[in-house]
């Protein structure tokens, strides 16, 4: 008789020589890379991610997925699981597996949260004994080119660690609702559970990362996926030293019904005062809200901030009820008889940054979406700190115009710069002294030009 072992084994082999050649290799991709994903077993619901470095112990994973547990004040995630082979070789999907076999955990913490970008970084304790990282890929795919998607939408049906795939629809710049991240965009199925999952090229290379998707149908299953580029993932695992501490500074024009936004990340209960100071020649309105929070009736979250007086120097303060990020916007609402009226302001929000329950900082970027105007400048005040590593801001226009962009250490010398269009610019520095960096973005055009700045 054939021992079981073997007898397993040649099941395996026959049912594989079964399957056409594509499918034997997607199977054979599967059985490859799902050893290095995640399920993550969180108090509000269930997600995915991928290891990518083994050496840090870090995995990826959608912002969105940690998010509910960050604004709590809780970074400390107790369950983050990774699969396990049956008898037969095979990766067990049985949900009730893991849900009993505590040997299978391996808690982490987020040291890393980028809403812009939806991406966050989760530092294991520990991991399997002899599991790999996924590599990221190093080029784009190309339209029409197949993909390869391993979540965990499936959990609530009892199953895990689960395979679709599809077809490349584009690679684009994805920026909506103050999402603004490169997107890899593909038909492949994902749903519920599959956020922060792995998105394949047929060599097993990480091309991107599962965030949202739209849907369609009666049943409402999502039928397109903006997923995030793998080059975002490369940039969040460089871990650039993040500004954040004492006050957040920035200046610049606002048109006439024009609307600039800042996202900017707090810690539960900080203090936090907002001041904003125009030139007085239109009126400016003041908005601050938790974007991510719990509604009361107003789009985007609950209102902390809401001055809408007849002057341009507005003033508001709140306590944050969460650790996350908040969103202030600067409106201009225009003076009569003036419809291109434009107002130089200053806006103060002191104190800024994302810290843990023990007082650590944690890496959580600023994104700044704004209008810079014609021969215009705005200019922003950010805190480094000197020995803390690498620090960097980058820059994309709308490419009407060429925009520049310099940094300034507290002695006013000049440590970095760079020029883009529509094209994302970085300018990176090591920060020799700790104090105020002063970022300058100007538009020598004779156009106002859209960009987004982030300090990723």
């Amino acid at each position: 008789m054939m021992p079981r072992l073997a007898l397993a084994a040649a099941v395996v082999a026959a049912s594989l020589s079964a399957l056409p050649p594509a499918a034997q290799a997607d199977a054979k991709l599967y059985r490859k890379v799902v050893p290095s994903t995640v399920l993550f077993d969180l108090p509000d619901g269930d997600a995915s991610g991928v290891l990518v470095d083994a050496q840090e112990k870090l995995v990826v994973t959608a912002a969105h997925v940690v998010q509910d547990e960050v604004r709590k004040g809780e970074f400390e995630l107790k369950k983050v699981i990774f699969p396990s082979k049956g008898k037969d070789g095979r990766v067990i999907t049985d949900t009730v597996f893991y849900r009993k076999r505590p040997e299978f955990v391996f808690p982490g913490r987020v040291v890393y949260m980028n809403r812009a970008k939806d991406l966050a970084l989760v530092r294991l304790k520990a991991l399997p004994p002899g599991i790999t990282a996924v590599p990221l890929a190093t080029e784009n795919p190309d339209p029409g080119e197949t993909i390869h998607a391993i979540g965990n939408s499936n959990i609530y049906e009892g199953g895990t660690f689960g395979y679709s795939e599809g077809k490349v629809r584009n690679v684009h710049f994805h920026d909506k609702g103050g999402r603004v991240f490169y997107s890899v965009t593909h038909h492949a199925p994902t749903n519920k559970g599959d956020s922060g999952g792995a998105v394949l090229n047929g060599d097993g290379q990480l091309l991107a990362i599962v965030s949202e998707g739209t849907i369609g149908g009666t049943e409402k299953r999502q039928v397109v996926d903006n997923s995030v580029h793998f080059s975002e993932i490369k940039r969040a695992m460089e871990f650039v030293q993040q500004p954040g501490g004492r006050r957040f500074v920035a200046s610049g024009m606002v048109d006439a019904q024009g609307m600039d936004e800042f996202y900017l990340p707090v810690t539960k209960g900080a203090s936090v005062g907002v001041d904003l100071k125009g030139s007085g020649t239109t009126d400016l309105d003041l908005f601050a809200d938790d974007v991510d929070g719990p509604s009361d009736g107003k789009k985007g979250g609950k209102a902390l901030i809401n001055e809408t007086g007849d002057d341009d120097e507005e003033k508001g303060s709140f306590t944050a009820g969460w650790s996350g990020f908040v969103r202030v916007k600067v409106g201009n609402l225009g003076a009569k008889g003036k419809a291109k009226a434009v107002n130089t302001y200053t806006l103060t929000v002191t104190p800024f940054g994302l810290r843990d329950p023990s007082g650590d900082r944690v890496s959580t970027p600023v994104t700044v979406i704004r209008r810079v105007a014609a021969k215009g400048d705005d200019a922003y005040d950010f805190t480094y700190q000197a020995g803390g590593g690498k620090a960097r801001v980058s820059v994309r226009g709308d490419g009407d115009s060429e925009l520049s962009v310099t940094v300034e250490d507290p002695a006013g010398k000049v440590v970095g710069s760079g020029k883009c269009r529509e094209n994302l610019v970085d300018v990176m520095w090591t920060p020799a002294a700790t104090g105020t960096y002063k970022v300058k973005v100007r538009n020598p055009g004779t156009v106002w030009n859209r960009y987004v700045l982030t300090t990723d």
